[in-house]
């Protein structure tokens, strides 16, 4: 045997338990633990022309061009194919959520279950949003965007102390941001706190166009929280008399006449409950 086999065997072995040792873990009392993912290989300087380029052009809302700019960059590139799927989403693009899938073990891994999240809570999917979403926040726990999202996340599925914590987390680490104070402005109106909404709209310059939204998606939270009514049956009318007519013959002819019987009447079903969305891009 070459002696260099067995090196390329164990090179193998050694690189295959590095990747698995990359993915996250829950520990017994839930708790998300992740191991730092490997640093992405530079970018060449065309490369991340590139990159800033399609940058710039989804900024300014040509999706389109952005993702075709970006068949410039190699297959390969971990980074290129995180942008493909961001703005396949933005599109609303099936293939976004296998492309974000295949990097969850990659150097962008925190951005891969940021997108996953984003889809899975899009489609109302809150528990497996939930999930990524959560191993996106350990693998990056000052991203303010992650924060907020994870936020809404706990908001959609009403827990409402959790959704609190990472908006103001998010509000603490990017103070520029609207989104996480409106989502927490939501949460507030919700909840009926609307002593301290007024000092959260006060300290965040929150305008009455942020309380209106804020109103509305609070209104909707608690529409859908109301059961689902069923109107019961109304009772079948009793059947009028049959009249005798008088006879010129020695027959009678009954003339009857009975109101129909309405069927039950069911609200139209409400549609699963919707995305709270996320204010902003």
């Amino acid at each position: 045997m070459k002696p260099w086999i067995p090196l390329i065997i164990l090179a193998g072995i050694l690189s295959g338990c590095t990747a698995q040792n990359t993915r996250p873990m829950v520990d017994e009392q839930g708790k998300v633990r992740v191991t730092p993912p490997p640093s992405c290989n530079p970018l060449s300087n065309e490369e991340t022309l590139v990159m800033s380029m399609s940058r710039d052009m989804v900024e300014a809302g040509r999706l389109h061009a952005a993702l075709a700019n970006l068949e410039r960059m190699p297959e390969t590139s971990p980074e290129a194919r995180l942008r493909k799927a961001q703005i396949l989403r933005l599109l609303g693009r099936y293939e976004a959520e296998a492309m974000f899938a295949s990097l969850t073990n990659s150097c962008v891994q925190a951005q891969a279950h940021h997108g996953l999240g984003q889809m899975h809570v899009s489609a109302q999917r809150y528990p497996e949003g939930l999930k990524h979403l959560r191993i996106a926040v350990a693998l990056e726990p000052t991203n303010d965007a992650m924060r907020n999202d994870l936020g809404v996340a706990h908001l959609n599925m009403r827990q409402l102390k959790e959704a609190q914590f990472e908006f103001l987390t998010a509000m603490e680490l990017n103070e520029a941001d609207k989104r996480p104070a409106v989502n927490l402005l939501t949460s507030l109106l919700y909840q009926g706190n609307r002593e301290q909404a007024a000092r959260l709209m006060t300290r965040y310059n929150l305008d009455q166009s942020d309380l209106r939204e804020a109103a509305e998606r609070a209104q909707r939270m608690q529409l859908e929280d109301q059961p689902q009514k069923v109107t019961a049956p109304a009772p079948a009318p009793a059947p009028a008399p049959a009249m005798i007519q008088p006879s010129t013959s020695n027959a009678t002819t009954p003339s009857s006449q009975t109101t129909s019987v309405p069927g039950i009447q069911r609200v139209a079903p409400s549609a699963s409950r919707p995305v709270v969305p996320i204010v902003g891009q």
